[in-house]
């Protein structure tokens, strides 16, 4: 017995409770309605029933140990007063104890609802407050508890109704309800979704039973387990089987009348029960499934329990590993290897990077409320992403290790973490989950990945018939296979964590969500690849088990759960209408363009899970997801090119200077025979050249590595080429909300810069790990525009978007406008109501020119235009009269800049020792360059030409044009001649000298072959461009961007792109 079961009999003994000793005015409140407790709280809410157990109510627990799980069928005439009450265990907000003088929050409870959460309208609204209703359907059958209630209101309401479902009549005519309650705690308010409760709890009640109600008793070593009668979401009462060994015992009552108990083993003699009845003297042979049948008098309809006796061992015909370590052979290679001691077995035993291991040591027995001081504050969610972590991590050390003890904690977690049923995630964002579903939904393909991994681990290994006293009995074996079978379930019932059904009758956009969604069902697959059963449904992963299960989880459809991860799309068998689409199989929008963006914030979770999982599935059986893996290949090396040149800076903070080590250090441990970046990264892009039944909306992986979305730009050539020149642009959009203070500090149109596979701009340099994303600590330190030396990042925090492109292959354009009304109000760019404008034109692939026009409402400014370039340990040159600096690698790679227009050179170090380039071992701060110029209005324009060793420099020279900042390019990477202009008055520009483009734009490109014969003409916020002297000219009815280009049918004109507001 440990400390919650002594306070909780302490409590119930003496009647003490938590809320509250005495009113107000100094009078002793009149006594609580006190009942007999029936759980023992785990989620700090206890349950009491006012009556007389076996006589009111029976209860039937479904596990022989109540310390793991608790959960029950309560049997209860439906006059009986029902009472919760806030017991020790109670959290309040997120992850603070109850102690006396807190509040410990409003508890709220809810009879049935499936359905509810693929009702689009109320699903998410709070609970009544204030004596406020809900509008329908919520009021209808949730409320805020204050007095016992019983269940006669609610008997009688079953079946399905317009928005969700009622009770349930199963085949015997038992009438059964789901009681789902949790707790509001003061600090939500009204207004706010209850999504942050943390006390929770769903039980199965049967209202005034017309059959015995039946329960289990264990004696000390002795266990059963007792499926589950109804899957969350799925409105269908299963039959149940209950496993056990010899000496458990039954019991069954009549809470209904007078009338005796019948029962029968399969075809047996009737007997009349008389009292608890020993499974030994019942069923006689072992590993056996017997049909016990019992009901009330001579004609009372007869319920049946199937009882498997004594099992084995689940899974027999099952290899394990399969995942982690493609065999028992692998494995046993890897314990062989930490058996001989040295550096390589510490490479193996090391944990992965993102967790250290709880200490002490996790006793999963405790409960869940016990764990946030070894896991994470922040409740269900991010417990259980940590706890599947946790869990695998025993599995897999005690496993290399032959440690028994930590085997067993792992089995321990497996049995222990999907006991708790949350109604709220204990989070701010709460996973769209909230306490409206019957379910928190917890999208992190970690969770049940990591807790597969662990299962797969232990499965063929850890059992008392290989040698281990403390392994996995065959019923614990049992329920681990149920647990994670209902998460798979559960899964494919809603596989986002948003209320979308699994059926659909149109093509929704997918998202990283999606794919982590089905990363574990085929995970939850390959780890029991034979299992089935007509509640959690079929793995399908063995290959010869067909589902044949209706209700698992589909009422009208039997669906394996590899189905849709092998499949790419699955139609409903009996309505064609109706179908899936697998996100892991058709990365593609109705558009053709690709899901998700590479600022999306699960990009680095779907590199932590994504890579291994496709070597799960290699090793498992050497499936491959060819649209997956191309898609994955080209987003890491968008996001992280030339194998980690321009890796977010917080990675190499932490010591990894590769997506190689980055990744390494997640799952390197996992796979010490691996180099997971390499191996996506080499693997062919193949394609599937057969689609899926609506072909129109397939589209191969892009060769196309620029891309321009609402907060990103990406500009770069072919990132599979060694000679790839690449620039990285991000920028904070209006409506876009990250709680962590992600990206806060990106200032307006900040950049890196790659080229020949080396960093070679490192505006990202500087930042640190503060909570979950970085954080810059110096303005100063970015690829930006400072105003008035305003250094402080806070004054520079200026949101806006990418508003236009061009992407046409040889030449890529982004523009970058600030939105001064969605910035910070401490943003010198507010204060001094400055706008900035910053375009960015990529020539021929292979060098950058930065057009950034600025404008004040409040008068002259002091402006700083920042560069910092990479030198690696290399040198540094500037000639300050030419306005001109070159930062040269120790290879000979280098970065030029040239600035056109007229600006003050200067340069400058950062002497903050994390202010370096990686490529520097021994940590050199870096020179930078500092243009500076004065006015109301100012224009930069600049030129940033990556070269490679040995490549000549390219004349660059500024050209005198009136009322514009112009220059002209030769040489170098590129062929031809390249003149731009940037308009810094308000008239139009026009042709004079070596300059040939009239323009009433504001801002002219032109390239010139090396016959000077002209290749391409951009007009930026214009409405006619052209060469004088030439019919190569631009013509729009509205002022826009466009771009000219010569071609065989004759020039073709190609308008900008207008940035979705979706695409950030």
């Amino acid at each position: 017995m440990d400390h919650r079961t002594v306070f909780g009999l302490v409590a119930w003994l003496t009647g003490a409770t938590i809320a509250g000793c005495s009113c107000e005015d100094g009078t002793t409140p009149a006594p609580e309605p006190r009942g007999e407790p029936i759980n023992l709280g785990f989620t700090g809410i206890s349950v009491e029933v006012q009556g007389v157990e076996g006589v009111d109510y029976a209860v039937e627990r479904v596990w022989f140990d109540r310390e793991v799980d608790d959960d029950l069928i309560l049997y209860i005439h439906a006059d009986v007063p029902i009472i919760l009450r806030h017991n020790e265990s109670n959290l309040v907000g997120a992850a603070t104890p109850w102690s006396p003088g807190l509040d410990p929050g409003t508890i709220v409870y809810r009879i049935d609802g499936d359905g509810l959460r693929g009702y689009d309208g109320n699903l998410y609204q709070a609970a009544p407050a204030n004596g406020q209703p809900l509008d329908p359907p919520l009021d209808a059958i949730q409320s805020q508890y204050s007095v016992p209630f019983t269940m006669a209101h609610f008997k009688g309401q079953v079946g399905a109704g317009p928005d969700f479902h009622d009770g349930i009549v199963d085949e015997h005519g038992d009438e059964w309800h789901v009681l789902s309650f949790w707790d509001v705690d003061p600090e939500n308010s009204e207004d706010e979704r209850d999504d942050q409760t943390n006390d929770g709890k769903t039980l199965m009640v049967v209202v005034d039973p017309i059959t015995p109600a039946i329960a289990f008793d264990a004696p000390a070593g002795e266990q059963y387990y007792t499926t589950p009668a109804k899957l969350h979401y799925v409105p269908h009462i299963h039959g149940q089987r209950t496993y056990l060994t010899a000496g458990v015992q039954l019991q069954l009552t009549n809470i209904t009348g007078a009338e005796p108990i019948h029962y029968q083993v399969d075809n047996g003699t009737v007997q009349t029960y008389g009292g608890p009845l020993v499974a030994s003297q019942l069923f006689g042979e072992p590993d056996q499934t017997y049909a016990f049948r019992y009901w009330l008098g001579q004609n009372g309809p007869q319920k049946e329990r199937e009882i498997h006796f004594e099992p084995i061992q689940p899974g027999a015909d099952e290899t394990h590993p399969r995942m982690l370590y493609p065999d028992p052979q692998a494995l046993a290679a890897a314990q062989a290897i930490v058996a001989a001691g040295g550096e390589p077995a510490e490479a193996l035993l090391e944990p992965p990077h993102y967790m250290g291991m709880p200490d002490p040591p996790i006793d999963f027995r405790t409960g869940l409320r016990y764990l946030r001081e070894t896991l994470y504050d922040g409740g269900y969610y991010y417990q259980t992403k940590r706890l599947g972590t946790t869990i695998k991590e025993y599995a897999r050390l005690g496993v290399l290790q032959e440690d028994e003890g930590l085997m067993r904690r792992a089995v321990d977690g497996l049995l222990f973490m999907y006991t708790i049923d949350p109604l709220g995630c204990e989070s701010p964002d709460g996973r769209n989950g909230g306490p409206c579903q019957e379910r928190c939904m917890y999208s992190d393909g970690r969770v049940t990945i990591n807790a597969a991994l662990a299962y797969d681990l232990l499965a063929g290994l850890f059992t008392p018939e290989q040698g281990y006293t403390q392994g996995m009995s065959p019923i614990e074996h049992l329920k681990i296979r149920d647990n994670l079978a209902g998460e798979a379930a559960m899964m494919l019932q809603f596989p986002t964590s948003n209320p979308e059904p699994f059926w659909r009758t149109s093509r929704a956009s997918g998202s990283p969500r999606n794919l982590q969604l089905e990363m574990f069902i085929a995970s939850l697959a390959m780890a029991m690849p034979s299992y089935d059963s007509h509640y959690f449904g079929t793995s399908g992963a063995d290959g010869v088990t067909q589902a044949e299960h209706l209700w698992a989880p589909f009422d009208d459809a039997a669906l394996s759960w590899i189905t849709i991860n092998d499949a790419g799309y699955v139609e409903h068998p009996a309505d064609p209408e109706q179908f899936r689409y697998s996100a892991l199989h058709n990365l593609v929008d109705p558009d053709g363009t690709y899901v998700g963006q590479p600022r999306d914030g699960y990009l680095g979770m779907m590199h932590q899970d994504a890579i291994p999982f496709l070597i799960y599935r290699e090793h498992f059986d050497g499936h491959h997801y060819d649209r997956f893996e191309a898609y994955l290949r080209m987003r890491i090396m968008q996001r992280y090119p030339f194998n980690g040149v321009m890796m977010p800076q917080a990675y190499y903070a932490g010591g990894y200077n590769s997506p190689d080590a980055f990744l390494g250090s997640l799952v390197r441990p996992d796979f010490p025979d691996a180099a997971l970046y390499q191996w996506a990264l080499e693997q062919p892009v193949l394609m599937d050249d057969t689609p899926p039944a609506d072909p129109s909306i397939v589209a191969a992986p892009p060769t196309e590595h620029s891309q321009v979305v609402r907060g990103y730009a990406l500009l770069s050539s072919d990132l599979t080429d060694p000679q790839a020149v690449a620039m990285r642009m991000r920028v904070f959009p209006p409506g876009y909300s990250c709680e962590s203070g992600t990206f806060q500090t990106y200032q307006g149109g900040a950049f890196n810069i790659a080229g020949y596979g080396q960093r070679l701009a490192i505006e990202k340099a500087g930042y640190h790990r503060i909570e979950d994303y970085h954080y810059g600590t110096s303005a100063q330190r970015k690829n930006t525009i400072l105003i008035d030396g305003q250094n402080d990042p806070s004054y520079l925090q200026v949101r806006g978007v990418f508003s236009r492109s061009l992407l046409t292959g040889s030449l890529d354009y982004a523009e970058l406008h600030t939105d001064l009304s969605a910035s910070p109000e401490s943003s010198a760019y507010v204060t001094q109501g400055v706008d900035l404008t910053r375009r960015v034109i990529f020539v021929d692939r292979r060098y950058f020119v930065i057009a950034d026009s600025l404008a004040s409402t409040t008068g002259s400014h002091d402006y700083d235009w920042l560069l910092h370039g990479a030198t690696g340990g290399g040198s540094f040159a500037q000639d300050e009269g030419a306005g001109s600096a070159t930062w040269t690698k120790p290879g000979g790679e280098r970065l030029l800049l040239q600035l056109l227009s007229s600006a003050t050179l200067s340069s400058e170090q950062l002497i903050e020792p994390d202010f370096i380039d990686q490529d520097d071992d021994q940590g050199r701060p870096e020179p930078y360059i500092k243009a500076t110029t004065q006015g109301a209005a100012a224009q930069f324009l600049a030129v940033l030409y990556p070269l490679d060793d040995g490549m000549g420099d390219p004349g660059i020279a500024p050209l005198s044009v009136t009322g514009a900042a112009a220059g002209e390019i030769t040489g170098g990477a590129s062929d031809g001649t390249v003149v731009v202009a940037l308009r810094t008055g308000t008239s139009p520009l026009a042709h004079q000298g070596a300059y040939l483009c009239d323009t009433d734009g504001s801002l002219c490109l032109y390239k010139l072959d090396d016959q000077g014969e002209p290749e391409t003409l951009l007009m930026v916020d214009g409405t006619s461009a052209a060469l004088f002297g030439t019919t190569f000219s631009i013509t729009l009815g509205s002022p826009g961007t466009a771009l000219l280009r010569a071609a065989p049918g004759g020039p073709e004109v190609i308008e900008s792109t207008e940035i979705a507001p979706e695409t950030r």
